[in-house]
């Protein structure tokens, strides 16, 4: 199974927006039907919020089609639960490794403030997610 490791650059410290610094997460790919349950909710969502979504990106249904910049201007449309659905969807590929040695990767329960401290770093997170899905295509 393909993953994809990163670490949250800076120097640790118990300053706010600094917590999370240097801290190491691994990405996996989402499975065949969790993959096809967050492209499908996400297209739902936008077409909830009166986006129109082009006929070309339809033929295409993938994470590369959610990226196409006609949908950019119409973003903030979309309601906050779909959008924090999509979030979460995305960091549901997140676990962290803790910096021991030999150490195996650990799963971050939903709305978990311990792994993740600071909120920039959940975004960042979901980011690198996107990216290494969007990769695939």
């Amino acid at each position: 199974m393909l993953s994809k490791t990163v670490t949250i650059p800076g120097t640790k410290s118990d300053a706010p927006g600094q917590r999370d610094n240097g801290k190491t997460y691994v990405i996996f790919p989402m499975k065949a039907y969790d993959g096809q349950e967050w492209v499908v909710t996400s297209l739902l969502a936008l077409a909830k919020a009166g986006i129109p979504i082009p006929e070309d990106l339809l033929q295409s249904v993938s994470f590369e089609a959610l990226i196409d910049p006609s949908l950019s201007p119409a973003l903030g449309l979309v309601d906050p639960d779909d959008a924090n659905k999509a979030i979460n969807g995305l960091l549901a590929c997140v676990k962290f490794l803790p910096p021991k040695d030999n150490a195996q990767p650990v799963a971050i329960p939903p709305g978990d403030s311990v792994y993740i401290e600071e909120i920039k770093t959940r975004f960042f997170l979901a980011r690198e997610v996107w990216n290494y899905h969007r990769d695939f295509f």
